[in-house]
């Protein structure tokens, strides 16, 4: 019998990618070489692929569009399981859809607009997949996933498994499957029906409102941190004398100081120094810790 990976070049499970470049990846630019990627074709090979790495004892690690991740510099032996522009099927009843955890969110967003249902056009400048979002309970202008989630499927221990509103235990970009290890791979939401019109023109405002204050024309991560109870991080960030502050090719953006963008070539070691720097200097200056939201991908 052949081993997992042999299958995987072999095309078995999907599309492979063999010596690809994390940078590709992620929207901050960051990232090293990955010996095996795999582009699973559908939710059945995915749970196979699962399956095969726990008899096999292989690590392996999930991303979508890269865009809360930073991943390590260097070779990356760990198999990469993209599910980004795959797994993205849309299935609509009334005011009731069920997408693929693979479906951009933005898009998701722009298409029910379109189609005059209300709930979500705060994620229609969020750069996530919708398992992505939905893993962070990501949120703007005053909502997050939580108010439109209404069933999430996963994959744990290798088998199928649904959860309820709230199963998910949603908080302030966080849910459930931060801590258990469940892989998301289908959503439905429940939204509510509006007239088309409104709901686009306050997506259009939400878009403009992104594009003017943030820093959208350099790779980064998004917000880095949490704003904390009653106040905001990039405040806070600004106060400390930090904006603009560079640690090699990364930078605190000039723009929005709860940005770190990628100003030439950034190293995950860059960003890391410059989130630590931060929130040494934010506890001192104003006896404040930051939460980071974004993650350091812990593969090798």
């Amino acid at each position: 019998m052949n081993s997992l990976i042999e299958e995987i070049e072999a095309g078995s499970y999907g599309e492979f990618r063999k010596n690809e470049s994390m940078k590709n990846h992620s929207t901050m630019a960051i990232g090293g070489i990955a010996k095996v990627m795999i582009i699973p074709k559908d939710i059945d090979s995915l749970v196979e692929i699962i399956q095969r790495t726990k008899i096999e004892k292989l690590d392996y690690f999930v991303i979508g569009k890269g865009s809360n991740t930073i991943f390590p510099d260097g070779e990356i032996n760990t198999l990469i399981i993209k599910i980004s522009n795959t797994l993205d099927d849309f299935c609509q009843e009334g005011n009731v859809i069920k997408v693929g955890a693979g479906f951009p969110v933005a898009k998701l967003a722009k298409q029910m607009s379109k189609n005059g249902f209300i709930g979500l056009e705060f994620a229609a400048g969020i750069p996530a997949t919708v398992g992505g979002a939905v893993y962070m309970n990501a949120g703007a202008h005053l909502s997050e996933m939580s108010n439109v989630v209404k069933n999430v499927r996963t994959i744990e221990n290798g088998k199928l498994k649904n959860y309820n509103l709230e199963e998910c235990q949603f908080g302030y970009r966080k849910s459930i499957f931060q801590n258990n290890n469940n892989i998301i791979v289908e959503v439905e939401f429940e939204l509510k029906p509006g007239n088309g019109i409104s709901e686009f023109k306050k997506m259009a405002g939400n878009l403009e409102y992104r594009k003017e204050k943030q820093p959208l024309d350099l790779p980064s991560c998004g917000s880095v941190f949490r704003n904390p109870d009653n106040n905001h991080a990039g405040k806070l960030i600004e106060e400390c004398g930090m904006k603009g502050l560079i640690i090699g090719g990364a930078q605190v953006s000039e723009k929005h100081a709860n940005f770190i963008v990628n100003i030439d070539g950034a190293k995950a070691s860059d960003v890391k120094v410059l989130i630590d720097k931060i929130k040494e200097e934010v506890k001192k200056q104003k006896g404040i810790k930051l939460v980071a939201e974004i993650d350091f991908a812990e593969i090798k």
